[in-house]
């Protein structure tokens, strides 16, 4: 196996074992919090996170995504490009603090959640600008740890803080506070973060070229929050906060799949940078193009199939409904996940300006397309209209990548299965009985079908490369 691919199946092996059996435990914890949570309780949870989210970008200057790069570019300086991206960090938080007022205000709930979302702004952010360090300086086993002691953490604090102290929505906020500040813990000893924050020198240039590449990213971010997140406020506006709790529990069935996604981009992105200015990087790039969109697809139409069954399971009498959000939740990711793709190549040529424009017109796209299909088509409306704003998002990077890498599929294959996954969404939503499961077993079957040739060669490799071990 070519030295590339080796290294980017170890990165994926590594997110692989960290990150999927996290994932699957959280999502196997739905019961627990529908049960638990009132519609109402999860749709507060839910605002809490979210603009967290909103907000993160926005306060620390989207330092992580600079921390990655510049750490791997420059080996010499990873110790001012730590001490650099935290000071922002704590700036950030001291600058958000003074919006206190404002908040309180805003969101008209219990000032306890207003500390809670502070306190889980700055564990957030540390633990990602630790995250994407250690990744940045080759400690991806490290990485892959404290997504497992995150999870323990988080699953453990759920059952304790849920059920039997009965904290409701502090119990599962302050889970996820709890669990992203092990990981800072963890990754500050593991990686030796003190070290290279007392070593750390002052360079003026360095920061500014960190901030030159950084702050293009705060309104990719922002558009990107629009696309997928604005909707959970129109929803609000719309439906109240028992239907937005009902779509943030939605939400999680996708999970399935942006575990997937999650574990993928997170070793793509290492390879992409790395292997950006080799000769052979068009081909390098296009491969892994198409056979990680024949995953996201394959997934999608699976689960889509599965959506009310999965929702019988999961979910309480109160949240069933959310499933009819879950299809087009689903398409959603997979667009998401492709632009993600086509996303690291901006990233990996220096060119964060680039992406700005696709997810700008993606989050207008988003939130017009909100107002307009929430109102008819209530939870599905959203998710349908986040859809669009991928597939347009999507659209608009593999035409302007073409400028920096040149990604090779075939577009009528490409359309025709993409239109067959709206078909299938569709019809599993407005069909009753056994129409909307007999479309998707049609969809799916016509996917693998069309893929056949890719199934043969990726089957061939597998079984060349367990001979070889």
């Amino acid at each position: 196996m070519n030295k590339k691919y080796k290294k980017l199946f170890s990165n994926t092996t590594i997110f692989f074992v960290s990150e999927f059996a996290s994932k699957i435990l959280v999502f196997l914890l739905l019961p627990l919090y529908t049960n638990i949570l009132t519609t109402s309780e999860y749709g507060i949870s839910d605002l809490i996170t979210t603009t967290v989210t909103l907000l993160i970008p926005i306060f620390t200057l989207s330092m992580n995504q600079a921390v990655l790069r510049f750490a791997m570019e420059y080996k010499d300086s990873q110790q001012s490009v730590i001490s650099y991206a935290s000071r922002i960090v704590f700036l950030g938080t001291i600058t958000l603090m003074l919006f206190y007022p404002l908040l309180v205000n805003v969101f008209n709930i219990e000032r306890v959640y207003i500390v809670l979302f502070y306190v889980l702004f700055l564990t957030s952010s540390y633990d990602g600008i630790l995250s994407y360090f250690a990744r940045g300086i080759d400690k991806t086993f490290q990485v892959g740890i404290s997504g497992f002691l995150k999870t323990a953490v988080t699953v453990g604090l759920n059952i304790v803080m849920l059920i039997v102290l009965k904290l409701s929505v502090v119990g599962y906020i302050l889970s996820t506070v709890f669990a992203h500040l092990a990981s800072v813990i963890y990754l500050g000893i593991s990686c030796g973060m003190g070290s290279y924050l007392v070593s750390g020198k002052k360079e003026p240039k360095l920061a500014m070229e960190m901030l030159k590449y950084s702050i293009p990213l705060i309104p990719n971010s922002l558009s990107w929050w629009l696309s997928n997140y604005a909707n959970r406020y129109i929803i609000l506006f719309y439906l109240g906060t028992s239907v937005q709790g009902m779509y943030s529990a939605a939400s999680k069935i996708p999970a399935l799949l942006t575990t997937v996604q999650s574990i993928f981009i997170n070793a793509w992105q290492l390879s992409a940078i790395g292997e950006y200015n080799t000769p052979d990087r068009d081909e390098f790039f296009s491969k892994i193009y198409r056979l990680y969109d024949f995953v996201m697809v394959v997934g999608a139409s699976v689960i889509i199939g599965f959506a009310k069954p999965i929702a019988m399971i999961l979910f309480s009498v109160q949240y069933f409904d959310a499933w009819k959000a879950v299809p087009f939740l689903l398409i959603s990711v997979v667009f998401g996940a492709m632009s993600g793709h086509v996303g690291t190549i901006f990233a990996a040529s220096m060119r964060t300006q680039a992406m700005f424009v696709s997810t700008l017109i993606g989050g207008v796209t988003a939130v017009i397309g909100c107002f307009l299909l929430v109102p008819a088509m209530d939870m599905a409306g959203a998710a349908l209209s986040t859809a669009i704003a991928n597939v347009v998002i999507w659209l608009i990077r593999l035409i302007r990548s073409r400028n920096y890498a040149h990604i090779q599929i075939s577009w009528v294959k490409t359309i025709s299965i993409y239109l067959l996954l709206f078909v299938q969404a569709f019809s599993y939503i407005y069909f009753e009985g056994m129409v909307g499961y007999l479309v998707s077993a049609f969809v799916l079957i016509i996917i693998l079908f069309v893929n056949h040739n890719l199934i043969s060669e990726i089957y061939s490799r597998s079984i060349l490369f367990f001979v070889k071990i």
